[in-house]
């Protein structure tokens, strides 16, 4: 299955006035071709045929404006979609995108 990995770190948005922690977010970055499982994204059934183009990396951008939103790059460790698994046990988060 074709994959997107990266790593990142997991921060904590507070609350202004306590200083407690609202909940948890990692900063997704713009997805480029080395953050792809690039074998796999050619023998997939879906995008086989753009992965060596140009368009791939407007298909990138819509894999990521439909994790994060539109207007956001910030994903909530409370709102994880299901085809995305985070590994937090290490300095920096790894989080693969199963596509």
């Amino acid at each position: 299955m074709a994959s997107i990995t990266f790593k990142a770190k997991v921060r904590d948005a507070l609350c202004p006035t306590t200083d407690t922690t609202l909940w948890r977010y990692i900063e997704v970055p713009v997805f480029g071709r080395h953050h792809c499982d690039m074998i796999e994204f050619r023998r997939h059934s879906k995008f086989s045929s753009y992965a060596n183009s140009d368009l791939f990396l407007g298909m990138l951008a819509r894999l990521r404006r439909d994790i994060v939103g539109e207007h956001s790059n910030l994903l909530r460790l409370d709102r994880i979609p299901p085809h995305v698994k985070i590994d937090t046990t290490g300095f920096l988060a790894t989080i693969t995108i199963e596509v």
